[in-house]
Parts: C-alpha cells; structure tokens; sequence
C-alpha cells in the first residue's frame, strides 16, 4: 500500500507542476493582451488627435478659401474699372532706344590701327632695358 501512496504523491505533485507551468502561460498570456490593449488605446488616442487636427486644418483651408475668393472678387472689380477708364486716357508706348550701329567701333578702331602704322618704331640698341628706352624717346 505504500507504493500506491507513494504513486498518488508523484501524481499529485506532477500535476502541481504542469498546473504551475499553465499559470505561468496564462500570465504571460494576459501581460501581452494587457500590452496590445494599451497600445491599442494610445492608437486610438493619437488617431483621435490626428482627426481633430485634421478638421481644423479643414477649417482653416475654408477660411482661407473664402479669403482667397474674396480678394480674386476685388481684384476682378478693381480690373474692370480699369477697363472701363483705359480708352479714355492715351497711353503711350515707351519710346525706343536708338541703337547704335557698328559701324562707328569699327572705323574708329582702322583710324586707331592707321596712326599707329605711320609712327615709326625705334629699335633698342642690344644691352639696354625698356626703361633706357623710354628715356632715350623723351630726350628725341
């Protein structure tokens, strides 16, 4: 009888075990459940704000809309008296510049080209500098 004691012991204290170990699940179970619920409660927290922000940006846009049609109304008013004022009063081209021909650059720069060909041009003795030179025109 002993042994059936003993067996009843082993079962008892296997079943302690594997019931342990199936609470461990179910905690781990429940903590990540908990984690998604969270997650999916700041989602819906931040999805909310994103739609308030959406509407008011909406709203803002409507304004400005309606600011917008108000001024193009405006302008569309104030071109139309314009329109209206135009061919009383003459208004006149600007006047066109002159442009000036090439012809001018050109022959000046011949009449610059020819004076210089008549003047006639001193050779520097060998040994003296530029300077020499040029000293030795102003004392001609």
């Amino acid at each position: 009888m002993k042994r059936s004691g003993q067996n009843s012991a082993l079962r008892l204290m296997s079943q302690v075990d594997l019931l342990r170990i199936r609470v461990g699940a179910a905690e781990s179970n429940w903590k990540e459940a908990r984690e998604r619920a969270g997650q999916a409660k700041r989602r819906k927290k931040l999805a909310k704000l994103m739609a308030k922000r959406a509407q008011k940006d909406a709203k803002r846009a409507k304004v400005r809309l309606a600011e917008t049609r108000e001024a193009l109304a405006h302008a569309e008013a104030v071109a139309i008296t314009i329109r209206r004022r135009a061919p009383r009063a003459k208004i006149r081209p600007a006047p066109l510049k002159r442009r000036r021909s090439a012809v001018p650059r050109i022959a000046k720069a011949a009449r610059a080209s020819s004076l210089l060909s008549v003047i006639p041009e001193q050779s520097a003795p060998v040994g003296t500098s530029p300077s020499n030179v040029e000293s030795e025109k102003t004392d001609l």
